[in-house]
């Protein structure tokens, strides 16, 4: 029968890891040191700024990018809902009007006069970290995450499936005895 060997694998049947569990961008870490923590617990949040919308306003109602500003019907900062208008010109004789609506639901972030865009951000995009794993938390690290330290078995190899992955794993061990198996289940 053929074996492998990978270079520098271990399997340690009981040890103590630490796992890091960092936002991608500063935030609220909403666990302090000692709590513990199962899988499924959220550990620290934060929002990524939303996507950004360019209209080209200027472009669009067929104006000069320094009249862009006497048509708007918005200024920096306001919020804004898919549809609402976002500039009109005044038309002839208050007739054939045109207008440029919001995409989306969001917040004007910029007004440029010299290119006569207008940019609207969308909503921020929540972004929450879990434990991953239970276990109890080591160390914070302020407004970025945790390290957090559990009991492990540690087989180490080459696999892949796409991604981190949870569960529960049962171990199961076996005993035969005469005339009788005895089955001990253990949940890790």
């Amino acid at each position: 029968m053929a074996h492998s060997y990978t270079p520098g694998l271990k399997v340690l049947k009981k040890t103590i890891f630490k796992k890091e569990r960092i936002l991608p961008l500063k935030g609220d870490v909403l666990v302090k040191s000692g709590d513990q923590l199962t899988p499924d617990t959220i550990v620290a949040s934060t929002n990524l700024p939303g996507n950004v919308q360019m209209l080209k306003v200027s472009n669009i109602l067929n104006i000069d990018p320094k009249d862009v500003v006497e048509a708007l019907q918005v200024e920096e900062g306001q919020e804004v809902n898919k549809g609402d208008i976002i500039a009109e010109t005044s038309g002839i004789f208050g007739m054939f009007k045109s207008s440029v609506e919001s995409p989306v639901d969001g917040t004007i972030e910029s007004i440029s006069q010299s290119t006569g865009r207008v940019v609207v951000r969308e909503a921020p995009i929540p972004v929450e970290v879990d434990a991953y794993v239970s276990g109890v938390v080591d160390e914070v690290v302020e407004n970025e995450g945790i390290v957090l330290k559990s009991n492990a078995a540690f087989i180490q190899g080459i696999f892949g499936i796409a991604g981190e992955k949870e569960a529960i794993y049962c171990l199961f061990h076996l005993v035969l005895a005469k005339n009788s198996l005895q089955i001990k289940l253990q949940l890790i």
